[in-house]
């Protein structure tokens, strides 16, 4: 077995504790990194099998890219031992799945396959996103972000403007700046 598959022997306390929260000795037991490496190969064999796909060189690098980069990082965040780097390489992810399930879409439009044909890929596609989002839901607990963006304090010399009062509803505001006589 890989040695970035297994569990790494100078992990401290705290590392070794976050790590065996996530519940995984190794990489091949994560059903959301299977997943993805079967979205991979179901991308490559539709693109195997068209001909014309083979001759458009950008989209068929676009494609090939896109759909390796969801198990690809998702393992370099399993590799990476804490939960924060963990869930950034799974957000890359995400967009990787994204992204190759729009050129997935796009395939059909520029005629290099039928809609049916990407069937199976696009609910692995699916189903990889849900479990990408499933993990990182449960890795929230782990670190400081708890699933909320942190907020910008207001400095404390920042000034409200005042409201304007108008008395009477049905005539309109008074202009702030009435021309001179």
């Amino acid at each position: 077995m890989a040695k970035c598959l297994q569990k790494p022997a100078h992990l401290n306390a705290i590392a070794l504790a976050q790590f065996e929260c996530v519940g995984f000795k190794n990489l091949k037991e994560m059903r959301t990194y299977n997943v993805g490496v079967e979205f991979k190969r179901e991308v490559y064999a539709i693109l195997d099998s068209s001909p014309t796909a083979q001759r458009d060189f950008a989209f068929i690098e676009q494609l090939r890219e896109s759909a390796s980069g969801v198990p690809a990082n998702t393992a370099e965040g399993f590799g990476r031992f804490l939960p924060g780097d963990f869930i950034r390489y799974l957000r890359i992810s995400i967009s990787c799945a994204c992204e190759a399930m729009t050129w997935l879409e796009d395939g059909v439009d520029r005629r290099h396959w039928n809609a049916k044909r990407i069937v199976r890929a696009l609910e692995l596609g699916d189903e990889v996103l849900r479990l990408l989002n499933g993990l990182i839901a449960s890795l929230l607990p782990f670190t400081n972000e708890r699933g909320r963006r942190r907020r910008r304090k207001k400095s404390p010399d920042a000034r409200k403007r005042p409201k304007r009062a108008n008395p009477d509803p049905s005539k309109p505001p008074p202009d702030p700046d009435p021309p001179p006589d």
